[in-house]
């Protein structure tokens, strides 16, 4: 019998379609399941790990489940849909099919880095974002973009070294801010004998006294197994409190250089050519030479070459560097798919047995992409200290606005050329943020993507905000997925008016937010899209919304007590585990349905809808409501 990888066409298991059964003799039992939840306890994304009774073939018997980095993944831990990075590990083989070919590619710069959620790459947008995650793991600083990767490596070089092997590391990349999250993968956990775990770093790591951490913890562990924990797992769940406290000095100190020899890619030498290097030689041979996917092939004497794959300018290629001539040799143009494959795709290992330094391809990124030439910080603080401040944003940017200045009572702001905001920071009770955009719809492109190359889906965001209060209104042409956006966010907001929008109006994603008012006049798409959250909203009208009133998804809980809409396609719609309760609903000239609940997608189940007080006017009876045979929607007493 084996571990194997199951995809579950229709339906999920845990929220889950895609996951791995390991036999237990292959992650040491149970202790890769108290891993992943003390690394979840530390503040790290792991994945769903956990033991279960697996019958295959008539035949029961213990596996460890533990789920893909998949779309799945990401969005239960309250993140959007972007890319996971591994490392292309086609060293270890190459080094025994190969010598010749594994000492030309430790002298000239052969790092290579796959996405690991395939599925994510669906746009230009997505392959963008996926070359300048690559380019930035490639950098000489990138280990300073990951969150609290000095813990994650301290910490698990003492029970999980596994783990921090070049083959097993994986990053979840966030664009907006050009960072990475370790995700914790396969570290081969390992308990030393207590009367080690009594000596290490000269204390007794068992040595204490029983805390609320502890308790925290295993109210966790307890989610993912039924067993007690041990008494050698709470003297490394101690330890691991140390260590973040910074209470040891441990052998790991963050200028040890062994570290990096042994766990990474550090120990080449790269010294015919480094990255920089060739990032450096393909520009200047892109920028001057005339590129066609017609180009004739290399002549046998050109053979010496390493293939490499990058983006530039928002364009594909295939470049190949011949390693004695020390020069570039040709670059192709490609399309979008078979660049998706490539970064996407090993290696076949059973390629290695031809030991042609010309069948491999190294994955370079965008290797002109400059992140901080596409965003400015500005600090409300810094700018002003007068009550009522003006801000005209011109240049085509991501504008980054701390609200650190707790003295303005209003805050307007003109955007030009399709500029965008992210806000950080807080608004309180009395504040009043104006926005009008005078943006171009001819300068939009690439609308086959909700997002852009930094993840955006809103004109406006506020990320990981808290709303204590205060105003919001939004006037002008606002053409991209969302006119407001609000992730990761919570509070209460007073008022929040938005003119129109391209497509949806308002969208709130993995927030807890209470809103007093909302009013919107035309929305080509949904009027208000919530999902991952729970959100109240005591009052909401809208003119016209071209597709749905309110959508409310993704295991959502939402409660809507005042609600007006003058015409709209669907009027207020729950799915995909979701649960709405609807008050004093006065909805008019709807096209489809009144209210509706449904399943939509393969990993959820259905909707609830409970309603009071509902008057949907000017339709036809049979479109009152509408609910799949997983769904429920009911008249109840709610108060």
């Amino acid at each position: 019998m084996a571990s194997i990888k199951v995809n579950i066409g229709k339906g999920s298991y845990y929220g889950i379609r895609k996951f791995k059964l390991f036999l237990l003799k292959t992650r040491h039992d149970e202790r890769e399941v108290f891993w992943n939840a003390l690394m979840r306890f530390h503040g790290y994304k792991t994945l769903f790990t956990k033991k279960i009774t697996v019958n295959l073939n008539g035949k029961d018997y213990q596996a460890i489940f533990q789920e893909e980095a998949e779309k799945e993944f990401l969005e239960r831990n309250n993140i959007r849909e972007t890319v996971i990075i591994k490392a292309d590990d086609f060293f270890y083989p190459l080094k025994k099919f190969s010598k010749e070919n594994d000492s030309i590619f430790r002298n000239n710069y052969s790092i290579s880095y796959l996405i690991d959620n395939r599925k994510f790459l669906k746009n230009k947008n997505s392959l963008l974002i996926a070359s300048a995650a690559i380019s930035e793991l490639h950098s000489k600083n990138s280990f300073k973009n990951i969150k609290n990767e000095f813990f994650f490596k301290k910490l698990n070089e003492y029970y999980a070294k596994h783990a921090l092997f070049i083959e097993n590391r994986k990053f979840i990349y966030y664009p907006k801010d050009n960072s990475f999250d370790a995700l914790y993968y396969d570290g081969n956990v390992t308990y030393p004998t207590l009367s080690k775990l009594k000596k290490i770093d000269g204390l007794n790591q068992c040595d204490v006294t029983r805390s609320k951490n502890l308790e925290n913890f295993e109210n966790l562990l307890k989610s993912f197994s039924k067993n007690k924990i041990s008494k050698k797992e709470t003297c490394i769940f101690y330890h691991s409190i140390k260590i973040k406290q910074k209470k040891i000095n441990t052998q790991l100190d963050s200028s040890n250089t062994n570290i990096k020899s042994v766990y990474s890619f550090d120990q080449y030498d790269f010294t015919s050519v480094t990255y920089e290097e060739l990032k450096y030689l393909f520009k200047n041979f892109l920028k001057n030479k005339e590129i066609n996917p017609g180009q004739k092939q290399l002549n046998n004497f050109d053979k010496n070459y390493i293939r490499y794959s990058l983006e530039y300018n928002g364009s594909f290629y295939i470049c190949y560097y011949g390693f004695k001539l020390k020069k570039v040799l040709r670059c192709k143009k490609i399309l979008e798919d078979e660049y998706k494959n490539l970064i996407s795709k090993p290696i076949n290992k059973k390629r290695l047995h031809l030991k042609k330094a010309e069948e491999f391809l190294i994955n370079l990124g965008s290797i002109n992409y400059d992140y901080y030439s596409h965003i400015t910080n500005l600090k409300i603080g810094e700018l002003s200290k007068e009550k009522n401040l003006t801000l005209d944003l011109r240049e085509k940017k991501i504008y980054l606005i701390n609200l650190d200045n707790k003295d303005f009572k209003s805050l307007n702001i003109n955007l030009y050329n399709n500029s965008k905001i992210i806000f950080n920071g807080s608004l309180d009770k009395g504040q009043n943020i104006f926005l009008n955009s005078f943006s171009s719809k001819e300068n939009i492109s690439n609308k086959e993507s909700r997002y852009d190359r930094f993840l955006l889906t809103g004109c406006i965001t506020f990320d990981d905000f808290k709303f204590n209060g205060g105003n919001i209104y939004l006037s002008g042409k606002y053409l991209c997925e969302d006119a407001f956006n609000a992730i990761n966010s919570e509070g209460s907001i007073d008022n929040l008016v938005v003119d129109s929008g391209n497509f949806d109006t308002i969208d709130m994603d993995f927030s807890n937010i209470y809103i007093n008012h909302i009013k919107v006049k035309n929305a080509n798409n949904d009027c208000l899209d919530l999902s991952f959250g729970k959100y109240v909203i005591k009052n909401i009208s809208a003119d016209f919304c071209g597709d749905k009133f309110i959508s409310v998804g993704e295991s959502s809980k939402v409660i809507i007590e005042n609600s007006i809409v003058k015409k709209s396609s669907y009027g207020i719609v729950s799915k995909d585990n979701s649960i709405v309760e609807l008050y004093n609903a006065n909805l008019s000239n709807i096209s489809k349905f009144c209210i509706s609940a449904y399943n939509k997608k393969n990993e959820f189940l259905g909707a609830i809808l409970y309603y009071k007080d509902l008057s949907c006017n000017n339709i036809h009876e049979g479109k009152k409501l509408f609910k799949d045979n997983l769904s429920k929607v009911e008249w109840r007493d709610l108060r």
